[in-house]
This record gives structure tokens, sequence and C-alpha cells, in this order.
């Protein structure tokens, strides 16, 4: 049935493949990287040597309307507003062996997303779950995340195969990599997510990439005491950096990923495919200061995630009336940083 809100999210939603499509999340990988991009039109199809470009960032950002499954507002389906911290390292390398991005982020939530407090479920009154819902918010402290990426870039050479070559697309490597954090919520997640599959560097202008995994999860489900071993499923990600002006003071970059569903949740819950997506412009601010080009960045976007973590925003995925994700699978914020470049 369609009601008003699944017609808002569709709406959303669309909104959103439009503006993104044209990199980690906090949660995801950055955007394409420009360098790569660039070396990789100078190059032939008979000659595959690139230029070496290397390149760290640290960035803060704060986003007031983060939302997280089953973080609802009391006695409603609306997810609750939950401000975030965010302090993010980020190293990005290309021209070896293997070109590599890797990310840390450390998330830190205000009170209405709770810390666990040392354990949930005191007392067994729910058939299913084994405990009382909603959790008792024993834990007084925002709760905590570091969550870490990495992707490792294999050029065709690497093998000793020719480079993938067509027109339209720059490269064609393999892509290797993962994610992973530790979160002490009540559900304390402790993610393991494993991904291989091809990555192209699409001949557009700006710089863009687009890859298709394999991937596979693993998880910690506190909540019911067990492991998770999910369905092997597919993931893409599509990125893309985009500048304004010749001086390169301006850019718009974003990132959007899909990841199908996984199967069952510590048997429990059937998961749905997730999309992740942010979008936003940032401004080379250290010349306007007498700094040097390309070292200070400040930013302003907007992060969308709908079935957040895969779990979906309708109906009641344990089959228990009451225990929807609800509105907190569904994440729509705007947010605002600073970074800079070393």
């Amino acid at each position: 049935m369609i009601t008003p809100s699944r017609l808002l999210a569709a709406g959303v939603l669309a909104l959103a493949a439009f503006a993104a499509p044209v990199v980690a999340h906090a949660q995801s990988k950055g955007s394409a990287d420009p360098n790569a991009s660039q070396a990789l039109q100078g190059v032939s199809p008979d000659n595959q040597t690139v230029e070496t470009t290397w390149d760290n960032l640290i960035w803060f950002r704060t986003q007031p309307l983060s939302h997280d499954p089953f973080v609802n507002q009391t006695n409603k389906n609306a997810g609750a507003n939950v401000e975030k911290q965010m302090f993010h390292y980020e190293h990005s390398d290309t021209g070896g062996l293997v070109w590599n991005s890797l990310t840390i982020t450390g998330l830190f939530a205000d009170e209405n997303e709770v810390t666990g407090g040392g354990g949930y479920c005191p007392v067994t009154t729910n058939p299913v779950l084994g405990c009382t819902f909603p959790y008792p918010t024993q834990g007084r402290n925002g709760a905590r995340e570091l969550y870490m990426t990495y992707r490792g870039d294999i050029p065709m050479s690497t093998f000793g195969l020719p480079r993938l070559y067509w027109p339209g697309v720059l490269g064609t490597l393999l892509e290797v990599g993962g994610d992973a954090n530790y979160k002490d919520d009540a559900y304390e997640s402790r993610r393991k997510f494993l991904l291989v599959g091809p990555i192209f560097y699409l001949d557009l202008p700006g710089s863009v990439t687009f890859a298709i995994h394999g991937a596979q999860e693993w998880n910690h489900d506190f909540v019911t005491g067990h492991d998770t071993r999910y369905h092997p499923t597919w993931n893409t990600e599509l990125s893309f950096t985009e500048y304004f002006d010749s001086d390169q003071m301006w850019r718009w970059e974003g990132v959007w990923n899909m990841t199908g569903s996984k199967g069952w949740d510590t048997t429990l819950s059937k998961t749905t495919t997730e999309i992740y997506t942010y979008s936003q412009i940032v401004l080379d601010w250290g010349p306007l200061v007498n700094r040097p080009a390309h070292k200070l960045d400040a930013f302003v976007g907007v992060q969308f995630w709908y079935d957040k973590f895969g779990y979906p925003a309708w109906g009641h995925p344990y089959g228990v009336p009451g225990l929807g994700a609800g509105g907190g699978a569904v994440e729509l914020t705007p947010y605002i940083g600073l970074g800079f470049h070393f």
C-alpha cells in the first residue's frame, strides 16, 4: 500500500539519486581522487605508468539530525534526532602496486542515543528477544563509535595483464577492501565487512569512479547474544569530484553506495537493500587567508541513508508489534565541517 510517508521517502530518494551520482560516509570510501583520474587521463593503453600521488586529510564535522534504527521517539515510529560530532582521518595514494584509501572516523552521539551502560535485557519478558523493549537507558553518555574503511585498487599491470581500456573508461582496476567498527550502544555493533570487485575510473568531467563488489558481512548482536554471519551479497559504490572554477577553489563531491539484502540478522530479522549517499560543496579557503591552496577545506552537505544497515524502515522485522526499526532507519541530515590536508 502506498502511504504518504512512503511517497515522501520515494521523493527524497529520487532527489538524492539525482544529486549524488553526477565517497566515507564518513562511513564509506572517500570521493574519487582527482589526482588519480588526472594522472590516468595522460596514460595510453601501451604506457601504464601512472604518476604517484599522496594525500592525508583530517576533518571535523557536526550533523544535527542523525538517525539510527530502533532509536525512535517515545511511543512514535519517528526516528529520534541524534546530534553527532565526527572526527575523521583519511589517507590516499596512487601510482604504486596498490592504490590505497584508508579512513578512520570517530563518531560521538548526544544523549538521545545512549551507551549500553554495562548491558541490557536485565529482565526476561519478551518471548522472542528474551528481554524488555524499549531497552532501559542504563547509559548516561552518548554512544561512541569508531569506524574504519580500507580500499585497495590494484592495477592490471600488477598481475602482468594489459590495462583494460575502451572509450569512456580511463582504467579498470581490481578493488579489495573492507569496513570494521566498534560501537558501545545497546546493539554493540562489531561490524566486519569484506568486498572485492572491479572499479572503473570513468572518462567523464571531473573525477568519477564506479565499483561493483561481491561482499560478506559479520556482526555481533548484544541484544540476542549471538554473532551474525550474513549471506553473501552485492555492493556498488559511485564517487565523484567536480571543480566549479579553473582555480579549483570550489568543488562538488559525493558518494552513492548501495548494498543488497544480507539475509537474516541473528535468525530474527530479514534485511533489505540499503542506500547511502552524501553530496557536499567544498571551499578551498587557504588562498583567502594567504595560505597554500589545497590545504584548508570548509564544506557543507547533506547525507541520506535509506533502510540504514539493511533494516526496513516500515514493518516489524522481528515479527513483534512495536519492534520495527521505524523512522530511525531513514536518515536525512545536513552537516558542516572543516578539513586540513597534509
